[in-house]
């Protein structure tokens, strides 16, 4: 059972993951509607998905259905009048109260709403869980420079973009801004926050913190993403261990690099058009010898990759997306704003933002002008080495003040990750 999209080269998608992303995208955009009965506006206009969020069309079928498609589409107009008749066994035509007027929608007919509830307990709270890693992530398009990431909500002209990312300094030079980052943390309550809302008390210091993560949502903690995480680095080691000796791949391990990778992607939210072999070698190359290479993409999806096969190696790189980069920048830049200055240290001046989302604390004021981040492999080599710089010092704490026996860099990399939303 597959809902088809004439808009996209006539791709499908399975339909209990429609109705997922329906029961998402209404307990999201349009609380406490009932998702069975309630119908959503379409919202269709050919123009681009940034465009259509600057006018909130978020919470519409046309944004629903362009998140479930690969990047490369999302950018063309999906919930037309031939989706519809494509999709009529599961969709039915509807009117919804717009802001002034009456507007075209849709809803689910009674047969998706039948066939959702046959589906195991337990599939069925996968592909909500997968869908709530979608709305939550960075939403991404194809753009004319490959991969460009969207903001959901207003931009707000909070951050000032700067110049270009330059090289990362050495990691010593790093030492007393690391420990900076630390102490403002430590001394920082957290407030749990999901969809916007609380859902825990405080929680202080960072063992606290590590100990309240969750992806993609409070119900998945640390201890299930740990299970996830260390798969996935597992599975990484001996393609990371080939491409670091340049030894070529067999077939199955080009096979095993690209389904690894679509895994990756998958448990992250990201958008993703399936991989070539060549690209995932040339990504793992990159992160290898530190710099790009054959021209490998770097994107919120291509990060967690590299994140994950780097893993254990001696310099492992971190998941430097929207809401790490957030967390570090806006400590730095709080940091240096107390210091007095009116510039970016030359030390730090290889991070980079990476625009997100408009969720939780986010977008956050900036004093200083920092560098865009967002598709730079030179931000990430110099995000990776300033959040490794946290985690030396982090480890050199007495064991009282660490809160546990030692840091990891995935650790330190979950607390950043919370301290980002």
């Amino acid at each position: 059972m597959n809902l088809v999209f004439p808009h996209a080269a006539n791709a499908s998608v399975p339909l209990e993951q429609f109705v997922a992303a329906w029961i998402v995208w209404i307990h999201r955009f349009h609380p406490p509607a009932d998702w069975r009965t309630a119908a959503l506006p379409r919202g269709m206009q050919a123009i681009k998905l940034r465009d259509q969020l600057a006018k909130g069309r978020e919470g519409g079928v046309d944004v629903l259905c362009r998140m479930l498609l690969p990047v490369r589409y999302r950018n063309t107009m999906q919930a037309t009048n031939p989706f519809m008749r494509a999709n009529e066994s599961w969709l039915q035509r509807a009117s919804c109260v717009g802001k002034k007027r009456l507007v075209e929608g849709a809803v689910l007919r009674p047969e998706a709403v039948a066939y959702w509830d046959r589906q195991p307990v337990e599939h069925r709270a996968q592909l909500i869980s997968a869908m709530e890693a979608v709305i939550e992530s960075d939403w991404e398009v194809a753009g004319n420079k490959g991969i460009e990431t969207v903001l959901l909500g207003s931009e707000g002209g909070l951050v000032k973009e700067g110049p270009s990312v330059v090289s990362a300094p050495p990691p010593g030079a790093l030492a007393g801004w690391a420990k900076a980052v630390i102490e403002a943390i430590e001394g920082d309550p957290y407030l749990p926050r999901y969809r916007r809302e609380t859902v825990d008390a405080p929680h202080r210091g960072w063992h606290a913190r590590l100990a309240g993560y969750f992806w993609p949502n409070p119900s998945v903690g640390p201890s299930a993403n740990a299970v996830k995480t260390a798969d996935f680095e597992r599975r990484f080691r001996p393609l990371f261990a080939a491409v670091q000796a340049d030894r070529t791949w067999t077939q199955a391990q080009c096979e095993e690099a690209v389904s690894l990778s679509v895994a990756v992607f998958k448990w992250g939210g990201v958008g993703y058009r399936e991989p070539a072999a060549a690209t995932v070698r040339s990504v793992l190359e990159s992160a290898a010898k530190k710099v790009r290479c054959q021209r490998a993409p770097m994107s919120s999806g291509w990060t967690k990759v590299v994140a994950m096969a780097t893993a254990g190696s001696a310099a492992p790189e971190v998941i430097w997306d929207s809401r790490v980069a957030t967390s570090v920048l806006s400590r730095l830049d709080q940091i240096c704003h107390a210091k007095g200055l009116k510039s970016v240290p030359q030390e730090l001046k290889g991070l980079g933002y990476v625009n997100g989302r408009d969720a939780g604390t986010r977008p956050r004021r900036l004093f200083l002008r920092w560098p865009n981040g967002y598709g730079s492999w030179a931000a990430q080599f110099a995000g990776s080495t300033f959040v490794r710089a946290i985690r030396s010092q982090m480890n050199q704490l007495s064991p009282k003040r660490r809160g546990r026996r030692s840091w990891s860099l995935r650790q330190v990399e979950q607390v950043l990750f919370m301290d980002g939303y």
